[in-house]
């Protein structure tokens, strides 16, 4: 079953990104979002550049408020459901997921064009695809049958189910991990993208026999601008310390915030203390 979600913003900047990723980040397999700008004036127009890609259709030109930007979208739609979501809202993990199941479950109440069309009750036309919601139905998949696509977080494999599966799987040559975020420097997901040949998962040593792969355009993480972008909306602001990166990027995003915003910013060492 197709979802079409539509997003109506103007000059939301300081919520849009969260909006647009508590969508995307559904994991919902046939999703279509659409998003509407009234010629915005902060940094929505950068935000919405970063997730372009990611979108069915959006545009950014004025209109008259809310109600024409919502059908404007609406006249683009194309799924099966079809709902809008303010730029400042969010949707919690697996919203789209169950709201599908409720018209599943209760196919009486859909459209006669979404029952013709789905007869079968087969509503995602994806027989393959199975979602594990527990512990348990994630520990199953290693009784499934190859060849199998497993998804699994986290992406910096830092932690979360995608351990146990590279745990599994990383010493057979036969497979193939994608890894498409981030990996900082000294992490588990760098060292497999720098070639290494043998890591430490969970206590035991695994022999690396598997392809790695790395998409670096998935990254979730904020640029330069959209981080300069959230500082600038934080009033009286004087000090900001930088704890938490690679240390060439925290000093390219220090002299980023002096020469933009005018705050002080401090880069701490290890083992200083300062009275806040």
């Amino acid at each position: 079953m197709k979802v079409s979600i539509v997003t109506p913003s103007f000059n939301q900047a300081a919520f849009l990104e969260q909006t647009m990723r508590s969508v995307l980040d559904q994991g919902y397999p046939d999703l279509e979002y659409l998003l509407v700008d009234g010629a915005s004036t902060d940094d929505s127009q950068e935000i919405i550049d970063k997730y372009s890609e990611l979108l069915a259709w959006w545009v950014s030109e004025p209109d008259s408020g809310q109600a024409e930007a919502i059908n404007k979208g609406l006249i683009k739609a194309s799924g099966d459901i079809v709902a809008w979501l303010n730029s400042d809202d969010i949707y919690l993990p697996g919203a789209i997921q169950k709201a599908v199941a409720v018209f599943e479950k209760y196919p009486e109440y859909l459209s006669k064009t979404l029952n013709q069309f789905h007869k079968n009750e087969d509503f995602f036309g994806l027989e393959h695809l199975q979602i594990t919601q527990t512990h348990q139905q994630s520990e199953a998949i290693d009784e499934l049958p190859n060849p199998k696509v497993i998804i699994a977080g986290s992406g910096m494999l830092n932690g979360g189910r995608i351990i146990f599966h590279a745990q599994k799987y990383l010493s057979d040559a036969k497979n193939t991990l994608l890894i498409v975020g981030y990996q900082p420097i000294g992490g588990l997901g760098r060292r497999l993208i720098e070639g290494a040949h043998e890591v430490k998962i969970l206590g035991k040593n695994i022999r690396v026999k598997a392809k790695i792969e790395s998409i670096r355009s998935y990254s979730a993480h904020a640029d330069l601008p959209q981080l300069l972008g959230w500082l600038g909306n934080i009033k009286g602001c004087k000090k900001i310390f930088l704890v938490h990166g690679e240390t060439d990027q925290m000093l390219t995003f220090s002299k980023a915030i002096n020469n933009n915003l005018k705050i002080e910013t401090v880069i701490p060492q290890y083992g200083e203390r300062y009275e806040l």
